[in-house]
C-alpha cells in the first residue's frame, strides 16, 4: 500500500535501529551495519510469507542487506532516492 494511503492504525513502527550516515545502529550506540556508502534514508524488513528473507538499507544510491552486523551487501545500484515511502499491512 502506497504511503499516502496509510492509515494510523497501519502505521508500523521500526524502533531499536537508527539510520545514520553510511551505518545503522541498534539502541544505544552499537555499530550494527557499515560501510553503505552515504547517509541511510530508509530501513526495512522484507518478508516473504513466514520467513524473513532480508533487513534492508537504503543509502549512497543502492539498496543494502545488512542482516548480519558488519559490512553491509549491495543487492542493486542506481537509484535516485534512498527514501522509500510504504507501509505494512498484516
Amino acid at each position: 500500500m502506497p504511503w499516502p494511503q496509510c492509515r494510523r492504525k497501519d502505521a508500523v513502527v521500526l524502533d531499536h535501529w537508527f539510520p545514520g550516515l553510511a551505518r545503522v545502529d541498534r539502541a544505544g550506540g552499537t555499530a550494527y551495519a557499515n560501510t553503505l556508502g552515504g547517509a541511510v534514508r530508509t530501513v526495512f524488513e522484507f518478508n516473504a510469507k513466514t520467513t524473513r528473507k532480508f533487513f534492508i538499507g537504503m543509502a549512497g544510491g543502492k539498496i543494502w542487506d545488512i542482516s548480519a552486523a558488519g559490512a553491509g551487501v549491495s543487492l542493486a545500484t542506481g537509484f535516485a532516492s534512498d527514501v522509500l515511502g510504504l507501509c505494512a499491512v498484516r
